[in-house]
């Protein structure tokens, strides 16, 4: 059996605020939505579930974790995107948003990327790899 991501959820202050958030930066309605979750379908195979922080803990507390505190980093979420005028344009779009710079973009080792922080504070790198998007295409 091959694993494979199908869904990061992250934990949340206010539903509405990142549902909107969200909105503009996929440029689509939340696929579904709920008292306590908002799910972005992002293509057929991943979602992006956004949880209030105390339903979160809930999940935490099975594994015997506790919640990252806002602005801590644990992870890279990364968003491949078509070429580097859509990774500044996307950069915009977050700010515009309501997100904040976690970096500029510039040309690193591995492709053009500049970075936000979500109302919440999670950090997304918005990439263009022109090697990597050829083989995305592909499917």
């Amino acid at each position: 059996m091959k694993a494979r991501l199908n869904c990061i959820t992250i934990p949340v202050d206010a539903l509405d605020r990142a549902q909107r958030f969200y909105e503009m930066i996929f440029g689509e309605k939340a696929s579904e939505t709920s008292g306590d979750l908002v799910l972005f379908s992002i293509d057929k195979y991943m979602s992006l579930v956004l949880t209030t922080r105390s339903d979160f803990a809930g999940y935490a507390d099975i594994t015997g974790q506790k919640n990252a505190a806002p602005g801590t980093a644990e992870c890279i979420m990364s968003l491949f995107l078509e070429d580097k005028a859509a990774v500044d344009r996307l950069l915009e779009t977050a700010l515009a948003a309501g997100g904040t710079t976690a970096g500029s973009a510039s040309t690193y080792g591995w492709g053009y990327a500049g970075y936000f922080r979500d109302p919440d504070g999670h950090q997304w790198e918005c990439l263009f790899n022109e090697e990597v998007w050829r083989d995305m295409q592909r499917g």
